[in-house]
């Protein structure tokens, strides 16, 4: 092994300090690459012997190349890097990485974001995830009600299934993990009270707010109406003289196309 070269990695000395969590991506981006910015300075020629040794041993631990070598040889070749002083460098953020392309607006919007911004926006993220999740189970819980009744096989009338031991423990060892944790991971069965519904109107108005679009319309946002689908207007490909309606209007009058066909009023 070659003498460990007596050199400490180069700093950069940023402008300003970084202010949104994209400027910060890309500080921590650099900061873990030194030598790949020292070489964008100064080329290959303005490289000292002991910064070409760093810069080309930075590239060979970039690659990953080193990764095909025995488990002795790559502990080595870390080492060697360790007192080269060269960090491991991160991935290209998205917004560096051309091969990805212009950014999405969600994405730009994102980026500019400052930290505290951004915790917060993480926060509505989950929240989002979790309605999103509970909306789900209760559309999926009205669907299969929905398909008993029209069957004639309500719950209140079907025979109970025999359950196999294995299911028997695995619904023990639920419980408790539910009881012990204080929350409930199967959904609610029986019928959908009124206190459901409401819920579930008061959910799809949430998150329309936190995905940033329009309140839902008073069909849309009920789930007494999920079962019908809207037939929307159609007034041809290039109509004479198309009836700019209102959202309301637009909404009820297709709404009400499919309940009458739906239910042949």
């Amino acid at each position: 092994m070659l003498a460990t070269p007596q050199t400490a990695a180069p700093t950069t000395t940023p402008s300003q300090a970084p202010q949104t969590i994209g400027e910060i991506h890309q500080a921590e981006y650099l900061a873990s690459r030194p030598y790949q910015v020292n070489f964008e300075k100064k080329g290959w020629n303005g490289l000292s012997t002991d910064e070409k040794t760093a810069y080309t041993n930075f590239r060979l631990l970039e690659s990953g190349a080193y990764e095909k070598w025995t488990a002795q040889e790559q502990n080595d070749f870390l080492k060697y890097c360790e007192k080269l002083n060269i960090p491991h460098p991160l991935p290209k953020p998205l917004s560096l990485d051309s091969e990805e392309g212009l950014l999405t607006e969600q994405r730009r919007k994102v980026e500019a974001l400052s930290p505290d911004e951004y915790r917060e926006y993480k926060q509505q993220q989950r929240e989002l995830s979790l309605l999103c999740s509970q909306s789900g189970r209760f559309r999926e819980r009205a669907r299969k009600l929905r398909a008993e009744a029209k069957e004639g096989k309500g719950r209140a009338g079907a025979a109970p299934g025999q359950k196999s031991e294995e299911l028997q423990k695995l619904e023990t060892l639920l419980a408790e993990a539910e009881q012990k944790l204080g929350v409930s991971f199967r959904p609610p069965t029986g019928p959908i009270t009124k206190e459901d519904i409401q819920e579930e109107r008061a959910r799809r108005i949430r998150i329309a707010e936190l995905e940033g679009k329009k309140m839902p319309g008073i069909y849309e946002g009920d789930p007494v109406w999920d079962d019908v689908v809207p037939i929307p207007q159609d007034d041809g490909e290039k109509p004479l003289a198309a009836i700019a309606y209102t959202d309301e209007y637009a909404e009820g009058k297709s709404t009400s196309q499919s309940y009458f066909l739906l239910y042949k009023v």
